[in-house]
């Protein structure tokens, strides 16, 4: 199992149980599949550069795309459901960041 270090953040955060990573200014909160939460005071950019698999699907989400479970590019508005059910809003202009990164992920 995957785990990182964030910064001033008692113990080491596992990657594969994020489901998705919400900004919100200079914090994130990181969402778990067993439903818990964390804020953190970390930036969605600098979890972007250390969590490379991950796609960036708006100013202020991040998606863990081994819990992608259906992406809707066809009707506006663009949407992806995760593994636990949740629907997020995916902004056009990062549409072709989820194909790339789902390309990279299949690989």
């Amino acid at each position: 199992m995957a785990t990182f270090k964030v910064p001033g953040y008692d113990k080491p955060l596992q990657t594969d149980g994020i489901i998705w990573i919400q900004g919100d200014g200079n914090y994130s909160r990181i969402h778990y599949t067993d439903g818990k939460s964390f804020l953190v005071s970390q930036t969605l950019k600098w979890f972007e550069d250390r969590l490379i698999p991950f796609i960036r699907i708006h100013k202020s989400m991040l998606i863990n795309p081994n819990h992608l479970a259906n992406f809707n590019e066809k009707y506006k508005p663009f949407t992806v459901q995760l593994s636990n059910g949740l629907e997020l809003s995916v902004s056009r202009r990062r549409i072709q960041n989820i194909r790339t990164g789902l390309l990279v992920t299949e690989s």
